[in-house]
């Protein structure tokens, strides 16, 4: 597949044409300077149903003074060398600035096809005052992103600039294993990301907050196609206090639920906190497969001694997730990345379990008999109440990845007692060897 890259200065409408034209909302956008940090993709459906993968890379200066940013661009300018054609952009209203003359010439100098863009041409006169962008040396092409004036253009001008290509078999979405890797700010996540694929994907920085959008990337790994999703660290609540944090913690959190297995590290010098807590309720309501890492082990002095105070803090803080597989682990070094694979391929295997409906009534027939459930209480009028026993008509699996299954009843899901519901799943899920994964029960009234 061809690659075409977004390049520009920063505050030129690369985001919001990268999302105009791959028709998401994948990259943040704001109206302040150096919100894209880490280089995103998504694939762009051309006319005639040509696909390409489009990226949007970081703002480029040539004196930046942001470290962070520093280390993004250097990162960026080496994946010129992979595109197979870079869109220059400039804004249209601004006129030619120093900075997209030095970019000019870099792009000029890299050997690739250009084409040059002047965004934010949202109307005749400002598609006009587009034109003194020529004396870049390429005929600018005027587009509107947030208004679609020009699309159609570029897209057609795109098309005629990449040689056409074998097709090549690609995997499907429903084939491909969702890994979204979780945590707090500064856990080790971009790290790790990068340690896994075996290449630098994402910018690491020890700055609190370098990671704003969920950066993805596939691979083959573990014996699966699989798309990483490395997310934005997830501060606690009341510490969210500005609008473009609060849009990074949000696509985190939609991160985990389009995830087939969660990779959550918490920092082991650090240990278990109430964010953890939280973050962790967050993931076991999708009833995503969870593995956690407790990560920066390089940094732990006293290895036993520290893991047995994990331990503890796990077993007081995090009961509900005491079914999720753990390792100790450090990116840096490379300790315990074999295990990770092996962990999550038994993950994998349980998360696609599939139970046949009669096996699943005769299962749940028998964790019945031998625990039957208390009387519900139902209201038959404003005044009156009556209990009635429970009945379960039959139940089926609905789903894997994650395991659900369906119970139909003659009550509601909030007639019976939460410890009775908790425990149907647990025997549910010893009687199938569920032992490190979760599962969703669903309950239907069929009165």
């Amino acid at each position: 597949m061809k690659t075409v890259l977004l390049v520009g200065r920063p505050n030129v409408g690369k985001s919001t044409l990268f999302n105009r034209l791959t028709r998401t909302r994948a990259a943040l956008i704001d109206d302040r300077e150096g919100v894209t940090r880490d280089w995103i993709e998504r694939p762009w459906t051309l006319p005639g149903d040509r696909t390409v993968m489009l990226r949007d890379l970081c703002g480029f200066r040539e004196d930046e003074p942001d470290p962070v940013l520093q280390q993004s661009q250097a990162t960026m300018q080496r994946l010129w060398a992979e595109a197979d054609l870079l869109l220059l952009v400039v804004d249209a209203r601004d006129g030619v600035t120093e900075t997209d003359r030095w970019l000019a010439q870099a792009v000029r100098a890299s050997g690739k096809p250009v084409l040059l863009i002047a965004s934010k041409a949202d109307h005749e006169r400002a598609e006009m005052e587009a034109l003194a962008a020529a004396e870049l040396g390429w005929e600018p092409i005027p587009v509107s992103a947030a208004h679609n004036r020009g699309i159609g253009e570029l897209e057609s001008a795109v098309e005629a600039a990449l040689p056409l290509e074998e097709a090549v078999e690609t995997v499907s979405d429903d084939e491909t294993l969702k890994i979204a890797i979780l945590g707090k700010p500064n856990a080790g996540k971009s790290t790790l990301l990068n340690r896994l694929l075996g290449y630098e994907r994402a910018t690491v920085s020890d700055i609190a907050g370098t990671t704003r959008d969920p950066v993805d990337a596939e691979a083959d790994w573990a014996g699966f196609h699989v798309r990483f999703v490395d997310t934005a660290g997830v501060r606690r609540k009341r510490s969210i206090d500005d609008q473009l944090e609060a849009a990074t913690v949000s696509r985190s959190l939609k991160a985990v639920r389009d995830a087939d297995v969660v990779l959550y590290l918490i920092d082991a010098t650090e240990g278990v906190t109430q964010q953890d807590q939280t973050l962790l309720s967050r993931v076991t309501d999708t009833g995503r497969g969870l593995l956690i890492l407790f990560s920066q082990w390089d940094r732990v002095e006293d290895p036993e001694r520290r893991i047995r105070q994990l331990e503890g803090e796990r077993e007081r803080m995090l009961p509900f997730v005491e079914w999720a597989p753990s390792l100790t682990i450090s990116a840096m070094t490379g300790h315990n990345m074999v295990k990770i694979e092996r962990r999550v391929r038994d993950i994998v295997q349980q998360l696609d379990t599939t139970v046949s409906t009669s096996r699943l009534n005769d299962i749940l027939q028998q964790i019945i008999a031998e625990n039957p459930p208390p009387a519900v209480q139902i209201r038959t009028s404003r005044r009156r109440k009556r209990h009635k026993p429970f009945k379960l008509y039959y139940g089926t699996q609905s789903g894997t990845r994650p395991l659900r299954f369906k119970l139909f009843c003659n009550v509601k899901r909030d007639q019976l007692p939460p410890s009775y519901q908790r425990y149907l799943l647990r025997r549910l899920r010893e009687h199938l060897g569920l032992d490190d994964v979760p599962a969703l029960l669903y309950f239907e009234d069929r009165r």
